[in-house]
């Protein structure tokens, strides 16, 4: 195709900001972290859900979707954790790349590992945590995590490190779904345009 009058096909893909000027919005990822049965989950869905109703461009990621999929081949290991969220990090960038904001639900339990998300992602990260009491967790276990295994339980919920700083707090205690979600969907709908 030396000639000059070949065609040539442009080789660069659309960028983030093509998406975001077609949308008129800026695509976000917002991290949501806590212990298992503290809510993540179900808030991301319930708000992806609302934010879809709203013509927003939204996909939720979470930690039995990556699992199932891309992280399937990662245990539950330390170095594995980390992988899965450096893995899922750059899944949802990509995703930031197509102008879609993600909701990424990932117990996430060391500061290290949301940092490296964080870096990876870069100015559009928003962490959240989302918290709830022992008890509340207990009581809840959705996945049977905790069912007639203490020691299991309080390693698990000793693991996570509570972050620092996070952009969001979100305490599910004795709180109703609807009275959660109403949280964040605001605090992403408040997001810069």
């Amino acid at each position: 195709m030396g000639n000059g009058g070949d065609i040539i096909f442009p080789t660069n893909y659309l960028s983030a900001d093509y998406f975001e000027e077609k949308y008129g919005r800026k695509a976000w990822a917002f991290w949501l972290v806590g212990n298992s049965g503290s809510g993540k989950s179900t808030l991301a869905k319930t708000v992806e859900k609302m934010l879809m109703e709203h013509e927003y461009w939204v996909k939720c990621l979470d930690g039995d979707n990556m699992r199932d999929t891309i992280n399937s081949d990662l245990d539950m290991s330390t170095e594995s954790r980390v992988e899965n969220i450096r893995r899922s990090a750059e899944i949802s960038k990509m995703f930031l790349d197509n102008g879609t904001t993600t909701i990424n639900c990932f117990i996430s339990p060391f500061e290290e590992s949301r940092e490296q998300a964080r870096k990876i992602i870069g100015e559009r990260f928003r962490l959240i945590y989302i918290k709830a009491s022992h008890e509340e967790v207990k009581k809840r276990d959705v996945k049977g995590l905790y069912k007639d295994n203490a020691e299991s339980m309080n390693k698990s919920l000793n693991m996570f490190v509570a972050p620092s700083d996070p952009d969001l707090t979100i305490d599910t205690t004795g709180r109703t779904i609807d009275y959660s979600a109403n949280i964040l969907f605001n605090f992403i709908l408040n997001q810069p345009i």
